[in-house]
């Protein structure tokens, strides 16, 4: 119980100094961007677009690589539960199968 609680207290005072670091940095960001020219504001502003789509796609690219191995790992799985049950069929098969040396009622 004491654990849970100290590690839920790390998390939020690491949110929070998180969250005072974002806010710092975008008041400094905006103040700075007020006092610019309008070269300087549309390099910043194509600098934060870059950055937002090359983190989505960074983003997307982990999401597929992982969809991808769930799905490689799933077949994998399929595959040799498959073998499993057809090798576990084949024992009780073979041995209900008669031996051909032995006799028959027919013979």
């Amino acid at each position: 119980m004491k654990i849970k609680i100290k590690r839920n207290l790390f998390i939020g005072i690491v949110i929070a100094i998180g969250v005072t670091l974002a806010a710092i940095a975008f008041s400094s960001f905006f103040a700075n961007l007020r006092l610019s020219s309008p070269g300087e504001k549309a390099g910043a502003l194509g600098n934060v677009v870059g950055g937002i789509i090359g983190a989505l796609g960074a983003a997307l690219a982990v999401y597929l690589t992982l969809h991808m191995q769930r799905r490689d790992d799933m077949d994998k799985i399929s595959a040799a539960i498959l073998a499993e049950i057809t090798e576990l069929c084949k024992s009780p098969i073979g041995q209900l199968r008669p031996d051909p040396k032995w006799p028959t009622t027919s013979s």
